[in-house]
């Protein structure tokens, strides 16, 4: 793990930097992970700025065999089937949110296995096609969405695999400003 503190950092602050033995090396790294653990568990998320990116629907759980839209390739010709529910809000996996790098929609993104599939074309515009909702501001005044939800202007589509949250979703606790 590493990402909070790393070993070299906790050796300077024990004094121990120059004569650190490869043994209390060991005991500084195991006492890090342990520590980076607790405060996770204790946070019920993790605090270090990540980026993901994550596909939305996982999967469909609502199929209406009545409703689909016809492909055709070289060769064949078959039907993408689609659901009938539709929702204005889509809670992600990893929170909180701090920052959405971008969203896309494609509606035929296959979870980005179609090539060309999440073109720049299909980016969203934070505050007019989407918005997370920040429920609490950092001390510099940026957004927190502590229950990753983030509302459509219209309806979120149901194709599984069509949105993708991200080139990332920025995600961290305090500390980090909100670009602009």
């Amino acid at each position: 793990m590493g990402k909070i503190a790393n070993d070299d950092e906790v050796l300077l602050e024990l004094g121990l930097a120059d004569s650190a033995t490869p043994e209390e090396r060991n005991i500084v790294i195991a006492a890090i992970n342990q520590a980076e653990g607790a405060v996770r568990r204790h946070l019920k998320y993790d605090p270090v700025l990540l980026e993901r990116t994550e596909f939305y629907p996982q999967m469909n759980l609502q199929n209406d065999a009545g409703l689909g839209v016809w492909e055709v390739s070289d060769t064949h010709a078959y039907i993408r089937r689609e659901t009938s529910a539709s929702i204005d809000e889509l809670q992600i996996q990893h929170i909180p949110i701090r920052f959405i790098a971008s969203l896309r929609i494609d509606y035929d993104g296959r979870f980005g296995a179609r090539a060309g599939s999440f073109a720049a074309s299909t980016e969203k515009t934070e505050g007019a096609d989407f918005w997370p909702n920040y429920d609490t501001y950092d001390s510099e005044g940026a957004g927190i969405c502590r229950d990753g939800i983030i509302r459509s202007s219209g309806a979120w589509p149901t194709s599984p695999g069509s949105r993708m949250p991200g080139t990332g979703i920025r995600q961290k606790c305090a500390g980090v400003a909100r670009s602009r």
